[in-house]
């Protein structure tokens, strides 16, 4: 059995994995009245003794569907695993397909999106695999449409999985920029304050200085008056 400790579970990967694929069925790009859907999980890593149980239970396969689409389901088939399918159920912005159990080799869904309505500016969908037991055995991916300009002029869309970006990192230097920025203003603000004071104290020792002179030279001039007299 293997054990680990001091782990963060954010380093762990996902001991599933998931893919899905939106492509419309006339050959166009972006999103068309109808798309076909292919949605594969599978397990990220080989197989061993210790795993093969953990995957003989009740899985769920979640295809997230993109605003203003469902799914045709008279038209949902498991490519070779029809058998596996026990039930499917469809909620707002997601099928989700219930499996008897994952095959090592992973299973592929298939299906039609049909559009109901046009929805703008159309939010990224989460399709995602878990174990229905144990939900925090699980694989996820996002879907994004992206959208550009050709070299024609013409906007153009395309569905791709979502990638991470910089902005985090961007973000945090900016922040610590700012913070050191701030803290160097402030230290040097600080400094010229202290600064400051230390004239003060300065110039007042030099003024008590001169007062001192001035008493000192009128108790010498009263007693030399004293003496002539």
């Amino acid at each position: 059995v293997a054990a680990k400790w001091n782990v963060d579970a954010q380093d762990e990967p996902e001991p599933l994995q998931v893919t899905a694929r939106w492509a419309s069925e006339d050959g166009g790009s972006g999103l068309q009245e109808t798309m076909k859907v292919r949605a594969c999980a599978s397990p990220r890593e080989e197989v061993t003794d210790e795993t093969r149980s953990l995957l003989a239970g009740y899985h769920i396969l979640s295809v997230g569907l993109f605003s203003g689409y469902s799914a045709r389901e008279s038209t949902i088939v498991a490519e070779g695993f029809e058998k596996l399918v026990m039930r499917t159920e469809q909620s707002s912005g997601a099928l989700e397909v219930y499996l008897d159990n994952l095959p090592e080799g992973g299973v592929c869904v298939t299906f039609v999106a049909q559009r109901d309505h046009m929805v703008e500016m159309v939010q990224p969908v989460a399709s995602a695999v878990f174990d229905y037991y144990e939900p925090g055995r699980r694989g996820e991916e996002v879907l994004q449409l992206a959208v550009a300009t050709d070299a024609a002029g013409q906007i153009t869309t395309s569905v791709s999985p979502a990638t991470t970006t910089d902005s985090s990192e961007s973000t945090t230097q900016a922040g610590s920029e700012d913070t050191t920025s701030a803290g160097s203003e402030s230290t040097t603000s600080g400094s010229a304050e202290t600064t400051t004071e230390s004239e003060s104290t300065t110039v007042g020792g030099s003024s008590s200085s001169s007062d001192s002179c001035r008493l000192t030279a009128a108790a010498g001039t009263a007693v030399l008056l004293r003496l002539l007299l």
